[in-house]
């Protein structure tokens, strides 16, 4: 997804190396899953990091000036681990911050987290169902207020879980059900239909 949102800061993107590595200037989170890291980057207000990057780096993403999520890279260039800063405003499902999901690709080289460069204008349902599948969190804001759908385990069953930031929760176990949820007699799926790639951030 391209777009930036002046809410973060503003109103684009940077990067630039940062040259303490062997100062440890990433991982503040102290996962052992992170592997060899030759160089960080940093960007600002991005709606998304790139599933491929610098050989054995690290992305730094900061949102609203604090750190929001780190993307590690292979040898080969690909995602193999995020931490994320964030409980996407849904305490209930990420109760630890920061929290990892580690990365792992299917036969057709989809990426799924466990539990990009992407052209989005407007989120449809095709869309949503292709980033629940991955495990992918999705935070937006619609209307004034912030919501987030994420991911988690309730007696055995993985659930989607929606809700406005810190507020009550909705649980649902497939798209179809999770379309339907409404909040202030909107559903789910008009709110993401409504909203323009500056107003959503896909992790």
């Amino acid at each position: 997804m391209k777009g930036y949102n002046s809410d973060y800061g503003g109103g684009g993107s940077s990067s630039s190396s940062s040259s303490p590595v062997n100062g440890k200037d990433y991982n503040t989170a102290g996962s052992s899953s992170v592997g060899k890291v030759d160089s960080v980057s940093i960007v600002a207000d991005a709606h998304g990091l790139p599933k491929e990057g610098t050989a054995n780096s690290v992305t730094k993403s900061y949102k609203d000036g604090k750190l929001d999520q780190e993307r590690y890279y292979g040898d080969d260039g690909k995602t193999y681990l995020d931490i994320d800063y964030s409980n996407h405003g849904n305490p209930k499902m990420h109760p630890k911050v920061p929290h990892q999901h580690k990365i792992t690709y299917d036969d057709n080289g989809k990426m799924h987290r466990d539990s990009s460069d992407m052209e989005v204008k407007q989120m449809n349902l095709d869309q949503l169902r292709e980033y629940v599948s991955e495990g992918r969190e999705i935070e937006f804001k619609f209307n004034g207020k912030k919501y987030s759908i994420t991911y988690g385990v309730i007696d055995g069953k993985d659930v989607i879980s929606f809700c406005e930031f810190y507020q009550e929760t909705t649980e649902v176990e497939t798209v179809d059900e999770l379309i339907k949820v409404e909040r202030d007699g909107v559903t789910v799926l008009h709110m993401l239909e409504s909203i323009t790639e500056e107003d959503i951030w896909i992790y």
